[in-house]
């Protein structure tokens, strides 16, 4: 019962948009207009012909399409074609677009009406019966057949969006048939499927089927975007995609639409609640209470919501189709009354300065009730007072509303002009900064107009001067102000005073061979920034086109560099190093016997300078061996030489001889530079009277001979006997490694977000190698690469064999900006054409990019474009190019 409530109330409903501009037939070579009722006959005379029957009316005559090749037959909107009409001789590739009502017999020849025609429904069809042999039928409207369907190779029923179809007999998809909803198909009869029916992608695509359903072996249900069925087939021995719906649920109103009043220009809105929720809604509307409902392209909610309503559209009536796939009910109707409106006159006051708030709107009433609420932004706010003051020049959207019926009000003016004076200007130039961090520049404002003169002018909001000229500026940001005789004040364009880049070079040096020579020098390159050409100078002296200084001793130096602009810069300071001091240990073994000549002086533990080192005694020949012995009680000089020719006297000795008091002096050297680990130890004291005592450097006398917590230095020694006897022991001076140091450079991220920074530790000196490395106080390496890293602050530290540590200068890894890409297109211009454009643009990352740019042919779907900078950093956006509906005749 419920397909023939569905027969009965699809006729009568047309799910199409008329605005589209359906139901229009044009650029007919032939045409009956129809009055009432017609028989005359229409016949095709040429090949590509549109042969059309318009007008109001039925239609009951003949049809000859006379075998013309590529002839199209179009039924206007307001023709019902009857029974009696007669359809002959139609070409295999004839083309029926339907806007009215088909109520003839299609079950002619051999399919529809011929192998090969395309039937396009706009509006109802009502016919018998249907055979589609390589035929198609896109169904956008009604579609009733109170028989069977077949479907044969070749052919397609394709429904769309908001269309029903309903056969009261059998739907058969024989092999090589495709049917696809979109819209809604209800079969009376049975369904038996061997080839395809599937879902069009609609928001109702389904199939109500009454009697059995049979998907056999080489049948396929496919969900392709939305399908739903009222029952699973049995038997299937096919293929039904889970994804394909299941529902046979009837959708139910428990809240009808209610009758609106409003008024001309209002809004109103209708509203219906479903049991349980529908798929979707469709609403239409029968323009002034009679005639045919209509659907209302875009109003597929529960809510249909009018704006701008007029008075024509007074007593029409709306209602709306309630799906819940694939079964629908329609609501009750409900009416929209327009009521009459208020009006008014507007009387305004202009602003005084540009861009001030000096301006206001009066407003006079009339009609209405009596009493108003007034609002110049739209109606986004309403109040009861007329008159609005500290308004800005502009336009404002003037309304009037009924307060006894706020529904009704009226547009006064929808863009009501209040005006000002013209904008004050000037014109502005600059003078940028001859050096980095100087304040030599300028800004000169002229020619001012606008407002009332005389002009005065401020920057960076300070105090007006009449004067346009501001001078010993810094490179910076610089906001301006001009303001006139009214004391109308406007910003002028900002203005950012440059500077040239800060002056820089790279400065290297070569330290000192021997320690206290002056073979040091330091080389200035690779200058830039400021202003070429450079000139170098050294500690403040002279000077000179060159950057390489040459003779130095070890010490610290100032370097400045000067461009043409006579900008100075100082450079990094640079300190020329020297090897450490030669020396050694020197030991000694005094005379056993006095006057003997089995004194020996050993020199061991050589530190300094550059090995191999040579030893030499009393300004004799030097040896590889530092022993010298056989020598006699007396006073002996040592040297030491090392790889470079250094020379360094060593302490000198004196073999002594019984009963001179004597002792052994050893040294324990700093293991860390700047530590206080050294330690002197004096044992074995020999000659005068036990027991002993012992001094350092002068000072207090102890017993033991042990002195710990010495930093690098040298020390005296002195051994006391119990008779006050003094022996000077030999000095020993406690040395130290150099300072631990190293060159550090960083690998800034390339990309946004990557993790692609690095920081290289090299040239690691001073200390005692092998040298570890630290990054953010984490784990030592042996490496000094730091890799994988993303952009920020770091800090870092070396440390040596003896776990001396010193931090090296922190480093900051930066990034670019985001890299995106963005695009605009147009649509295709056509449907099937390839007429898009796409124009690619792009910001942040590293210019040069790569990838932009305006592309064209684009045809309908969705593109990917990638953006690439100049570093290989990439940004992907989509661009889905759109194309019309297909043009149908």
């Amino acid at each position: 019962m419920k397909y023939f409530l569905l027969a009965i109330l699809v006729t009568i409903v047309l799910f199409v948009d008329i605005s589209k501009g359906y139901g229009q037939c044009s650029s007919c070579s032939v045409t009956v207009n129809v009055s009432g009722t017609s028989s005359a006959g229409i016949t095709a005379t040429a090949a590509n012909q549109i042969v059309c029957i318009t007008g109001s009316g039925t239609y009951n005559g003949s049809i000859n399409l006379n075998y013309q090749n590529n002839v199209t037959l179009c039924v206007g909107n307001n023709i019902t074609v009857s029974t009696s009409a007669t359809v002959s001789n139609t070409p295999t590739n004839a083309r029926i677009n339907n806007y009215g009502t088909w109520n003839n017999s299609m079950n002619v020849g051999s399919g529809l009406y011929q192998s090969g025609v395309i039937y396009n429904n706009y509006g109802t069809v009502n016919t018998d019966q249907i055979q589609l042999n390589s035929n198609t039928i896109n169904n956008y409207g009604s579609f009733n057949v109170t028989g069977g369907v077949i479907v044969n190779s070749g052919s397609n029923i394709n429904t769309f969006a908001g269309s029903t179809m309903y056969m009261g007999g059998n739907l058969t998809v024989n092999s090589g048939g495709i049917v696809t909803l979109a819209g809604v198909m209800g079969v009376g009869g049975s369904v038996t499927n061997n080839n395809i029916i599937r879902g069009g992608g609609g928001p109702c695509g389904g199939l109500d089927v009454t009697g059995t359903f049979t998907n056999n072996g080489s049948g396929i249900i496919q969900n392709n975007g939305g399908l739903v069925i009222n029952k699973t087939p049995s038997p299937n021995s096919g293929t039904l995609e889970p994804t394909v719906g299941v529902s046979n649920i009837n959708p139910s109103i428990t809240s009808q639409p209610s009758n609106v009043s409003t008024c001309p220009g209002g809004n109103a809105s209708f509203t219906v609640a479903t049991t349980p929720a529908a798929n979707t809604y469709q609403w239409q509307v029968q323009t002034g209470g009679a005639g045919p409902f209509t659907s209302i392209a875009g109003q597929t909610g529960s809510t249909l919501n009018l704006s701008g309503v007029t008075s024509g559209m007074n007593g029409s009536v709306y209602r709306v189709l309630v799906y819940s796939c694939p079964n629908f009910v329609i609501s009750n109707s409900a009416t929209l009354t327009v009521n009459p409106n208020v009006s008014g006159t507007i009387a305004s006051t202009n602003v005084n300065c540009n861009g001030a708030l000096t301006g206001s709107i009066t407003i006079t009433p009339s009609g209405g009730s009596g009493s108003y609420h007034y609002s110049i932004n739209g109606g986004t706010t309403w109040q009861s007072s007329a008159t609005y003051t500290g308004l800005g020049a502009g336009s404002y959207n003037v309304r009037i509303r009924d307060a006894g019926n706020t529904s009704c009000s009226a547009i006064l003016n929808a863009s009501y002009s209040i005006t000002q004076p013209a904008l004050l200007t000037a014109s502005i130039s600059k003078t940028n900064v001859l050096c980095n961090g100087a304040s030599t520049g300028a800004i000169t404002i002229t020619s001012p107009s606008g407002g009332v003169s005389p002009y005065q002018y401020s920057i960076n909001g300070g105090s007006y001067q009449s004067s346009g000229s501001f001078t010993g500026l810094a490179a910076g940001s610089y906001t301006l102000n001009i303001r006139d005789a009214n004391n109308c004040v406007v910003a002028l364009p900002s203005q950012s005073i440059t500077q040239p880049s800060l002056l820089s070079a790279t400065v290297s040096k070569t330290n000192v061979l021997c320690n206290g020579a002056s073979t040091g020098a330091i080389t200035i390159t690779s200058p830039s920034g400021g202003v070429s050409s450079y000139q170098y100078s050294i500690n403040g002296g002279a000077y000179q086109s060159g950057g390489s200084f040459t003779g130095l001793a070890a010490g610290s130096y100032t370097l400045n560099i000067r461009d043409a602009n006579n900008c100075v810069v100082a450079l990094p300071s640079q300190t020329i190093t020297q090897p450490t001091l030669l020396s050694a240990t020197v030991s000694k073994t005094n005379v056993l016997c006095n006057g003997a000549s089995t004194g020996a002086i050993t020199i061991t533990s050589p530190s300094g300078g550059v090995s191999p080192y040579q030893y030499s005694i009393n300004g004799g020949a030097y040896q590889s061996s530092g022993s010298f012995t056989g020598l006699a009680a007396g006073s002996y000089t040592l040297n030491i030489r090392d790889a470079n020719n250094c020379v360094v006297a060593l302490p000198s000795q004196t073999i002594t001889q019984p009963t001179l008091l004597s002792a052994t002096v050893s040294k324990t050297n700093v293991l860390c530079n700047g530590a206080s680990t050294g330690a002197i130890t004096i044992t074995s004291p020999l000659g005068g009277v036990s027991p002993y005592q012992y001094s350092i450097n002068g000072g207090s006398y102890q017993s033991s001979g042990s002195f710990t917590g010495l930093a690098a230095g040298s020390y005296t020694l002195n051994i006391r006997d119990a008779n006050n006897c003094v022996v000077a022991l030999p000095s020993q001076t406690i040395t130290q490694p150099t300072l631990l140091s190293a060159t550090v450079s960083k690998t800034n991220v390339l990309c946004n977000g990557a993790s692609t920074g690095a920081i290289t530790i090299t040239s690691p000196s001073g200390g005692v190698s092998p040298y570890q490395y630290s990054i953010n106080g984490g784990a030592y390496q042996s490496s000094g690469s730091f890799t994988g890293l993303a952009a920020g602050s770091y800090t870092l530290n070396i440390r040596d064999a003896n776990n001396c540590v010193v931090a090296l200068p922190s480093q900051t890894i930066t990034q670019p900006t985001v890299l995106s890409a963005s695009e605009t297109h147009t649509d295709a211009l056509c449907n099937g054409a390839s007429s898009g454009t796409a124009t690619i643009t792009a910001t942040g990352g590293t210019a040069p990019y790569s990838g932009i740019g305006t592309f064209t042919g684009l045809a309908a779907g969705t593109h990917s474009f990638t953006v690439t900078d100049a570093n290989g950093c990439s940004s992907t956006v989509s661009v889905v190019i759109g194309e019309p509906t297909v043009l149908s005749t």
